[in-house]
């Protein structure tokens, strides 16, 4: 049997939900530019302990947060980036990280590019020395208009 978490986000102009079982986390831009965390890892006792999705009990420690509020932008992201994306312990998004990531999503042209400048950037030596964990990272923001 496999080990898996799972985080799920939807999103429209109005809300965000937030639904999660184990160790991701979910930032969220609002649109006055301020950044929050929608969900944060999920943490057992030991250390790399979380709840899985294939856990008899995982529903029992499923996350559902809703906010009733727009987002303008969301990261959800695996716990190797945490010490990057984050300052620990209270898990505050960290700006540096995030903005030009989110400004990178909104106005790069072109899907390949796009995705290899974004590979580039995961598994360039700044990102790699600061992580030996997964480096799972989805990002979503609408475009903006030229």
């Amino acid at each position: 049997m496999f080990a898996t978490t799972l985080t799920c986000v939807l999103s429209n102009a109005e809300w965000l939900v937030v639904c999660q079982v184990g160790d991701g986390l979910v930032v969220a831009q609002r649109p006055d530019t301020t950044l929050f965390t929608a969900v944060h890892p999920q943490r057992g006792n030991y250390a790399n302990e979380t709840y899985f999705l294939t856990m008899p009990e995982a529903l029992n420690s499923m996350q559902i947060h809703v906010y009733r509020e727009p987002v303008h932008a969301m990261a959800a992201m695996t716990d190797g980036l945490l010490r990057l994306a984050v300052r620990l312990p209270e898990f505050e998004p960290h700006a540096p990280f995030f903005m030009p990531l989110f400004d990178f999503v909104r106005t790069a042209s072109g899907e390949e590019q796009k995705s290899e400048q974004f590979s580039a950037f995961l598994l360039s030596d700044p990102i790699c020395s600061r992580t030996d964990d997964d480096k799972t990272l989805v990002l979503a923001a609408p475009l903006q208009s030229s």
